[in-house]
């Protein structure tokens, strides 16, 4: 049970006690590698002492209940801002990353599962907590059981720093570039704007436009811009349907 979690261990020692108890047999117990290594040396198993058995302990305890959540997204109110936003964020780019590989299972595995963070009404402190979750798989779990315990998820940095999750990112977000054609521009050795700027002639006007404006239509647009535009917006809006009201959201 190398890289296993004390809580999940524990779970593991619990489904066997059952099935043992079920089936007569001994209870399993969890033990430290020293009775292992004089097992070897005695060429047979040694009798378990207390020595040898690990203090794990019981996950669940003064930790907070499982939630309750609706299997679709539309059932569920979901804040702008909530209480998990590193634990999405890593799944979105596992989601990311998937869908520039064209696996659009995983992509909507992460995706579901990101979107039930975003719903729960605390932070999560404990894997016990997403227990009965819907969408939650063993994959998105073992991320989430990673953050919490060390802060960082290995795959997800790796997946991030890699030069082509960084390409691929770049050129979609280019107006008018999706993921086959950033991929096929990643295959020709592409990486960066400024390459791609060498091969105007291949790219279709709408990409053209989105190449040339790429940091503007990159940036957040800031309140006094969004309420400029809807003054133009309203002012044209009254000419064509008098009365007509702009809302901006």
């Amino acid at each position: 049970m190398e890289q296993t979690s004390a809580e999940e261990a524990s779970c593991w020692q619990e489904r066997r006690t059952v099935a043992a108890s079920l089936r007569g047999c001994p209870h399993p117990e969890l033990l430290d590698i020293s009775w292992f290594t004089e097992s070897m040396a005695a060429g047979q198993p040694v009798p378990v002492e207390r020595r040898h058995r690990l203090e794990v302990a019981v996950p669940g305890k003064g930790l907070p209940s499982p939630v309750r959540m609706p299997p679709y997204a539309c059932q569920r109110p979901t804040p702008l801002t909530h209480h998990n936003t590193s634990l999405s964020e890593a799944l979105e780019v596992l989601a990311e990353a998937a869908a520039f590989e064209g696996s659009e299972g995983r992509f909507l595995s992460f995706c579901r599962a990101a979107a039930v963070l975003k719903a729960l009404p605390s932070r999560v402190t404990a894997l016990s907590q997403l227990q009965g979750l819907p969408h939650f798989g063993e994959h998105s779990c073992r991320v989430v059981q990673e953050l919490l315990e060390h802060g960082v998820c290995e795959e997800v940095e790796r997946v991030r720093l890699s030069e082509r999750y960084q390409t691929m990112k770049l050129f979609t977000g280019i107006f008018g570039v999706g993921v086959k054609t950033a991929d096929r521009w990643y295959q020709d050795g592409l990486r960066t704007l400024d390459s791609l700027q060498g091969q105007a002639q291949r790219l279709t006007q709408q990409q053209r436009a989105g190449l040339q404006h790429y940091h503007d239509l990159s940036a957040p647009v800031q309140r006094p811009e969004a309420e400029t535009l809807q003054r133009v917006v309203a002012a044209n809006a009254a000419r064509v349907l008098p009365g007509a009201t702009v809302t901006l959201a």
